[in-house]
């Protein structure tokens, strides 16, 4: 008898291509079943959590004949409890509790929602489930635009030389975390174009509330925003730019003031120029400002965070709480900050450029706050009266008790941020800016 013969090479390879066929044809099949397994489950948990925040009503009609949920847009938190930060409802959930999201209630009934469930995000709209996709729930206006999550909204800010309150208000339209950066404006050039100490810049991330007012006060080349005067008519010395600031009105407040702030982008000091003696302005600085150059007699020093820059030689003007010294005779500004840098004079034979403005933001170690709204002094923490070079945080909080996660300061002769934030730049040239990123309801901090 013949022995059995194996498989032709041919064959094998026919069997493969066989089997290869089959499983681009039912693989895409199995995985659209299992995935349309998994979004009606998270569906199911989501319609489930809708008729438990009912339920929820319901029980507690049964025990006061006159409970009434509120009529707003709530959080997600914790065991799947909502809360809207006024209100705070212990919502008892049998299946699976939602990883984030958030509801809105109109006459105790979910009429609108985003629910989130093992990485999707489940829309309801009027009552009904519009859309499931992969991703979370990131921001409270999701649950009345089903679809994609929004891109962060992103609100700039350049120079209004005003100083009526109301062109500086800006409005929060969303409840959540915002990235907000600031850049303080270049000081003057001086006549033969030497050029200006160059603005610092301020970042951090804050919590706002939809509603809450804040005012941004953005400083400008020319001075606006507390950089110092230039000296007489015909001055070769340049003005300090202007500070770039956010304010808060706290309780109890009535105006809106220097005391008022949270954040500030130093401004760089006015440059000097006159028969061959170049002195530039100082950069804004952080902690403190740069000092500018200068040929003799003193030095135009920048402001720290307890008091304006000084130059003790003849009528030179210092600096203050947030306004640079003014430059006398032929002198340079100084830039405006959270202290000012010292203004100059010169003269032919003594000359310096204007000194940086200090930066400041709550919530960034070293710096130290002021003690009220009617108070500059340096504020008490843990009993103890602040100073510079402190390490204790608790310094740096401002008195509205608002402070910025991850806060960041750059001196205006470093590498910082472009205001689109694709590329850098060593200081900020020219007027100064501002800039709110609304990052969503949730904030992990970096640091």
């Amino acid at each position: 008898m013949k022995s059995r013969k194996g498989f032709t090479l041919i064959e094998l390879l026919a069997i493969i291509v066989i089997l290869a066929v089959i499983a681009v044809i039912t693989v895409p099949i199995i995985l659209n079943i299992i995935e349309n397994a998994r979004r009606g489950a998270v569906q199911n948990s989501a319609l489930g959590y809708k008729d438990a925040v009912h339920k929820y009503y319901v029980s507690r009609l049964s025990l006061d004949s006159n409970f009434q949920m509120a009529d707003d847009i709530y959080e997600i938190v914790g065991n799947g409890y909502l809360s809207s930060g006024t209100n705070n409802y212990e919502v008892q959930i049998d299946g699976k509790v939602p990883s984030n999201g958030f509801v809105q209630v109109e006459k105790n009934v979910v009429i609108n929602a985003c629910i989130g469930y093992d990485n999707y995000a489940i829309l309801i709209s009027n009552g009904n489930i519009s859309d499931t996709s992969k991703g979370v729930c990131l921001d409270i206006d999701e649950i009345a635009a089903p679809g994609s999550a929004p891109a962060p909204t992103v609100i700039d800010f350049d120079v209004v030389t005003s100083n009526d309150v109301s062109n500086h208000m800006y409005t929060i339209g969303k409840t959540g975390y915002y990235k907000v950066e600031t850049w303080g404006a270049q000081g003057q050039n001086s006549e033969d174009g030497v050029a200006g100490g160059k603005g610092a810049y301020a970042s951090g991330v804050i919590q706002f509330t939809k509603g809450q007012n804040i005012y941004v006060y953005v400083g400008s080349q020319s001075g606006y925003n507390g950089g110092g005067g230039k000296g007489d008519s015909g001055s070769p010395g340049g003005k300090g730019g202007g500070a770039t600031d956010i304010r808060v009105l706290s309780s109890g407040e009535s105006s809106v003031t220097l005391n008022s702030r949270i954040m500030v982008a130093a401004g760089g000091g006015g440059s000097y120029n006159w028969s061959g003696y170049n002195n530039a302005g100082g950069a804004g600085g952080t902690l403190t400002g740069l000092a500018g150059a200068y040929y003799s007699t003193c030095q135009s020093t920048g402001g720290s965070q307890t008091s304006g820059g000084s130059c003790s030689w003849n009528s030179s003007v210092n600096g203050s709480f947030g306004v640079g010294g003014t430059g006398t005779s032929w002198g340079a500004g100084g830039g405006g900050g959270f202290y000012g840098g010292a203004g100059r004079y010169d003269s032919s034979a003594s000359s310096s450029g204007g000194g940086g403005g200090s930066s400041y933001v709550s919530g960034y170690t070293g710096c130290v706050a002021i003690a009220s709204s009617t108070s500059t002094s340096p504020r008490t923490a843990n009993n103890v009266t602040c100073t510079i070079g402190t390490t204790d945080p608790d310094c740096s909080i401002h008195y509205s008790e608002l402070f910025f996660y991850d806060p960041v300061m750059i001196a205006g002769n470093a590498s910082m941020p472009t205001y689109d934030d694709n590329e850098s730049m060593t200081g900020n040239s020219g007027d100064g800016h501002a800039r709110l990123t609304y990052l969503g309801r949730g904030y992990t901090p970096q640091s």
